[in-house]
């Protein structure tokens, strides 16, 4: 779902005009929400997939949190160097604002950058192993850390991008913590209580949109933005447990689920293909064209490297060295 969201983002970027009405509705609804929830889910997924194995082994988890982390990180770093995106140039000074790899490394102010979201996950990997430690009491302190940083930027403080990532990220980790998967297959398996949570989900998604809507400066504030993503995330997962998904259509959801980061790093390149060649196309560079020849591109692709990994060792290598 979240690729699917990112596709759609990413496509309106390229192809709607500013000004475009549809714009409105995915900046920033579906762009906000994509962007946190994406650091949210990979908490939630560390938090509950890595825990017990940390508990048993806790250098060869923290090693591979760390080393995952580094290199998705230099992912984020490449493709920014790579595109003239960053300036090394710190004559201006690191404290005064004129250094930007300490902006962006240190303080995260990754605005205009491609790929900022890979950034916040690179952190949360990067971080987790030190929360790990100690679960009960970190649990604590990263609800707190939340509480202090909502309230605080209710009285007016802007907080840096570095920990809006890390708290969206942490809270994440919180969940994994105490909310077991398989206690989210029992909660949607039940019409029920599936019901009961999009009912849910969907009430705490408005709730954010229309606390942000009713600011002057549209802005999210950490603690409200966490209830919205919680939100639609628990009503998109209760849709998506609804759907009897068979044949094609469970395949391509399990492989995007699967190579998730791949397909959000993926689907950016054969957009900015696609867009180069049909930039002068009005139909072809059209916003539906556009989702729809990307989307079906990259789930082409998506399975091409699902085959080579199972047939080329070297390309199976090749892609656990970057994304294992």
């Amino acid at each position: 779902m979240l690729v699917i969201n990112m596709v759609l983002v990413h496509s309106a970027n390229m192809t709607l005009a500013e000004g475009d009405p549809l714009r409105y509705f995915i900046f920033p609804i579906l762009f906000g929400f994509g962007s946190g929830a994406w650091i949210f889910i990979s908490g939630f997924l560390i938090g509950s997939r890595y825990q017990a194995g940390f508990e048993r082994d806790v250098r060869g988890t923290t090693g591979r949190l760390i080393s995952r982390g580094l290199r998705i990180l230099g992912i984020f770093l490449a493709v920014n160097l790579l595109m003239g995106k960053i300036d090394f140039d710190c004559t201006a000074g690191v404290f005064s604002g004129g250094c930007q790899p300490w902006n962006l490394l240190v303080l995260g102010q990754n605005q205009g950058m491609t790929f900022e979201i890979l950034q916040g996950i690179a952190y949360v990997l990067i971080t987790a192993p030190l929360f790990m430690a100690t679960p009960r009491p970190a649990t604590i302190g990263i609800l707190l850390l939340v509480v202090v940083a909502t309230i605080a930027h209710l009285l007016g403080s802007h907080s840096l991008g570095l920990s809006w990532m890390l708290l969206v990220g942490l809270t994440g980790l919180v969940m994994g913590w105490h909310v077991p998967i398989p206690l989210l297959h029992r909660v949607t398996n039940e019409t029920d209580t599936r019901a009961m949570a999009f009912f849910l989900g969907v009430v705490l998604w408005l709730l954010f949109e229309v606390i942000t809507f009713m600011r002057v400066e549209h802005d999210f504030i950490v603690g409200i933005y966490l209830v919205g993503i919680f939100g639609a995330l628990m009503a998109m997962y209760a849709v998506s447990c609804a759907i009897p998904w068979s044949g094609i259509a469970a395949r391509n959801m399990d492989r995007m689920a699967h190579y998730a980061l791949a397909a959000y790093i993926g689907q950016m390149g054969i957009l900015w293909i696609w867009h180069s060649f049909t930039e002068g196309n009005a139909l072809l560079h059209s916003y539906p064209v556009t989702v729809v020849v990307v989307f079906v591109l990259m789930l082409v692709a998506l399975s091409v490297l699902e085959r080579l990994r199972r047939r080329v060792r070297l390309v199976d290598r090749a892609y656990r060295g970057v994304f294992g």
